[in-house]
């Protein structure tokens, strides 16, 4: 094989993998969006916790403030991701979910566009049930029941 061959074959092989990479570092994301979007607008009037209503693997989930930047999310959830995003203005859910240290689901989008809407502020860890109130509506609302 001659130089440029071989050349021409690292660079196929680079950009096959890359663009491989890339195709499989998102599809937990979307198998996960598309299973929070299920389950969400499936439940009815009432009261769940994420627990129940949350069908993947989670350890916590935070939302935060409109127009909270990329560097305040990372240094609140402990580590940078280019799954984060910020918050792209009022009214939108911004939901991320972690586990072991990194993101497995990032949500920044508003209610009307996801069918759903998650509102509270902070973060909700596994474990801690915390219980939120559902409403049926052109969009499912689960608001955090007071204290």
């Amino acid at each position: 094989m001659t130089k440029r061959q071989t050349l021409f074959a690292g660079l196929f092989l680079a950009v096959t993998v890359a663009a491989l990479w890339l195709v499989f570092s998102h599809v937990e994301s979307f198998r996960n969006a598309r299973g929070l979007k299920a389950a969400l607008t499936a439940l009815t009037r009432g009261t769940t916790t994420l627990e129940e209503a949350v069908p993947f693997d989670w350890e916590a989930v935070y939302s935060f403030e409109p127009y909270t930047s990329r560097e305040e999310i990372a240094r609140t959830i402990g580590f940078d991701s280019p799954e984060i995003s910020e918050t792209i203005g009022e009214g939108v859910t911004q939901l991320i979910f972690v586990e072991e240290d990194r993101v497995v689901l990032c949500i920044c989008a508003y209610p009307e566009n996801l069918g759903y809407d998650v509102d509270f502020t902070g973060c909700v860890r596994y474990g801690e049930h915390t219980p939120f109130t559902v409403r049926q509506g052109s969009v499912v609302r689960l608001s955090l029941e007071p204290a």
